[in-house]
């Protein structure tokens, strides 16, 4: 899994945000590799439930939540709802 080394250098978010978008970035190069996974703009974008990406990076899902909003605030991911019960898409 590649570490982008612009992260080092973003003191505002924690380290558990700075894994969850290595995770997420890892995620995005197989969705990219994928048909079905752009939308109607060519932007690749990926499901990761909140439940198993807290697993997948074993933090709590408060946890993840938090981190996911910080990497929102610094315009490293958007998140863009899919309506109740189903997954955000995360691009």
């Amino acid at each position: 899994m590649a570490f982008p080394s612009f992260l080092l250098e973003m003191s505002e978010l924690s380290d558990s945000a700075k894994i969850i978008y290595c995770v997420l970035l890892c995620r995005a190069q197989l969705s990219q590799k994928r048909d079905g996974f752009t939308d109607e703009h060519g932007r690749i974008f990926i499901y990761y439930p909140i439940k198993d990406l807290a697993e997948a990076v074993q933090k709590s899902e408060m946890s993840v939540k938090t981190a996911l909003t910080a990497l929102e605030k610094c315009g490293l991911i958007l998140r863009k709802r899919q309506g109740v019960g189903k997954a955000n898409r995360i691009y």
